[in-house]
């Protein structure tokens, strides 16, 4: 069924963003009275809803809300080292499909794309509209928080609670021992660094915070790459990738 993101007018009836109208109406050819599914992100709600007449705007009747178990019993902020735009965007859509609940683009010495600070804002939009956009795709009811740039001091004072892990491949403790001890963590982060590594001075500062380095194995891979492998394990580990009856509750 389609799916779109549910607003409301100044009367508080249901309606659609002129984006999502268009992409209903004219890609995706939703004919009156038909049924589609929208969310409602202010009540972090899935809805069934049903196309009235022939109208501009058209009429949404909401039929009924609908149950939902997409949102992961465990927390995890990733903070990605900003990267080249394309990669960087797939980033944000899949991390998004795999359940994080924020996301913090963060400035490493290292970093191969430099975002102008003027440029910042408008990037965070075009971040968030693929955000939406993945959440609609895999049925998800919370948006994650996606923030401006942060510099890795920053990134440390913002992301302080839970389990807090940086991927390193040059070494550092195996992810399986890590969470092998961690089993009963609720909130994970994890930062990912720049194409070139880390530099000495950075992993001083991550050792100094008390952020552990976490290690994957003997292969070396993209920066995306790796944001995405250790998000999977994180929530199949900690998480509801599983699938399992046993998933904890919280």
């Amino acid at each position: 069924m389609l799916r779109a993101i549910l607003s409301r007018d100044r009367e508080n009836r249901p309606t659609l963003a002129a984006e999502e109208i268009h992409h209903l109406l004219r890609v995706r050819r939703l004919r009156p009275n038909e049924e589609f599914l929208a969310l409602s992100l202010e009540e972090q709600t899935w809805f069934r809803c049903r196309l009235e007449g022939e109208t501009t705007p058209p009429t949404i009747t909401v039929i009924e809300p609908l149950p939902s178990q997409t949102e992961s019993n465990l927390s995890i902020t990733l903070g990605q080292a900003l990267i080249q735009r394309d990669r960087f965007e797939w980033v944000i859509q899949k991390s998004v499909e795999l359940g994080v609940s924020r996301i913090i683009p963060v400035r490493l010495q290292r970093s191969e794309f430099r975002l102008h600070p003027d440029k910042s804002e408008r990037a965070r939009t075009r971040w968030e509209k693929i955000a939406r956009e993945a959440l609609k795709q895999c049925g998800r009811c919370r948006l994650p928080e996606i923030t401006a740039p942060m510099r890795l001091e920053s990134y440390l004072k913002s992301a302080q609670a839970g389990l807090r892990l940086y991927l390193d491949e040059k070494g550092g403790a195996s992810l399986h021992s890590i969470l092998s001890a961690h089993s009963e963590a609720v909130g994970s982060s994890v930062l990912i660094g720049p194409e070139g590594g880390w530099e000495v001075g950075e992993r001083r500062i991550l050792r100094e915070a008390g952020v552990q380095a976490a290690y994957l194995g003997n292969r070396i891979l993209r920066s995306e790459t790796a944001a995405i492998a250790m998000i999977a394990l994180l929530q199949y580990e900690l998480g509801d990738l599983g699938g399992g009856s046993e998933q904890r509750q919280v």
